[in-house]
């Protein structure tokens, strides 16, 4: 059977004794009916047979509960189990024809009651995230605006990376279209929902760069301000190096002045303008390089 966002419904029932005991199996009736099973999938356009029989869902425990991030029907209602430290993903195809992108469905806590379709903006690869839409409204000004208020109003601009688009497409059934970096996006999720990744430690200056953009848009600054006590004494030493000029403004956006004087004074000396362009004098080669310029704060470029 195929749902609405066009996905394979698994039918799963959870049995509590891992070695049930032998029955013979059912006998063949005129009416068609299917035998039960544990696990089974139930596909669309089958004639001639009867719906299959429901059967008795035990409460199921820790030990049969699936990790979180295993597919999941966004339909179905989550397991009775204690949440994961560590979502994981699972692939997904949209048709069965395996001529569409697959979409992976990443699941960040069991009580999950909204999806973020986000299309990464780099591979264009799309993601199904299964998120806490209390978690969404708690942690960021914007998304509580976006999700609670009318779909109909206009897009809200924020920050200096991107802009929000998506309020016209948030759907009735709970599901936001974003376009953002995916690894970026998916660990703010981590963060957000008290699973953050391992990586998430020791986050690259570049993935940190499309943090602070994502942060900037969703305000979700406060929420993950004082992961910055984690992540800049690993980053501390090479601010002052060639291409982390971007932090300029990643401090703004998480209100810290560490060594951002000093790295003023540096491009002062080292920066040039040719034409439009700011290029950056390499004392090493003596050539110089033009440097992206445009999420640099107004008030630090023209110091």
């Amino acid at each position: 059977m195929k749902s609405a966002g066009n996905e394979d419904l698994i039918v799963m029932a959870f049995v509590e004794d891992p070695k049930p005991a032998k029955v013979p199996p059912p006998k063949s009736t005129s009416t068609g009916s299917l035998p039960t099973a544990a696990v089974s999938t139930v596909s669309k356009g089958v004639e001639g047979a009867g719906a299959p029989e429901t059967p008795t869902q035990p409460k199921a425990d820790a030990n049969t509960n699936p990790p979180v991030g295993t597919e999941a029907s966004p339909g179905t209602s989550p397991p009775d189990a204690p949440k994961q430290t560590q979502p994981m993903a699972a692939d997904k195809s949209d048709g069965a024809d395996n001529t569409t992108p697959k979409i992976q469905s990443i699941r960040f806590t069991y009580d999950y009651n909204f999806r973020i379709l986000n299309k990464d903006k780099s591979t264009g690869k799309a993601y199904s995230l299964l998120v806490s839409k209390e978690v969404l409204v708690i942690s960021s000004p914007v998304l509580k605006k976006l999700i609670n208020g009318p779909a109909s109003q206009a897009p809200i601009k924020q920050g200096r990376g991107e802009s929000v688009e998506a309020i016209g497409n948030l759907a009735a059934e709970g599901v936001l279209h974003l376009n953002h970096d995916q690894y970026a996006l998916q660990s703010i999720l981590c963060a957000i929902h008290f699973c953050p990744l391992a990586t998430f430690y020791a986050v690259s200056f570049e993935t940190l760069t499309e943090i602070a953009v994502i942060s900037d848009i969703y305000q979700w600054t406060k929420a993950l301000k004082p992961w910055m006590s984690i992540w800049l004494p690993k980053l501390e030493k090479r601010l002052l190096l060639r291409g982390y000029e971007n932090w300029l403004y990643i401090s703004k956006i998480f209100d810290t002045n560490c060594q951002v004087g000093d790295l003023l004074a540096m491009l002062g000396v080292e920066c040039g303008l040719d034409g439009t362009k700011v290029t950056r004098h390499d004392r090493e080669t003596q050539a110089m390089q033009v440097l992206d310029t445009k999420l640099w704060p107004e008030e630090r470029k023209s110091t």
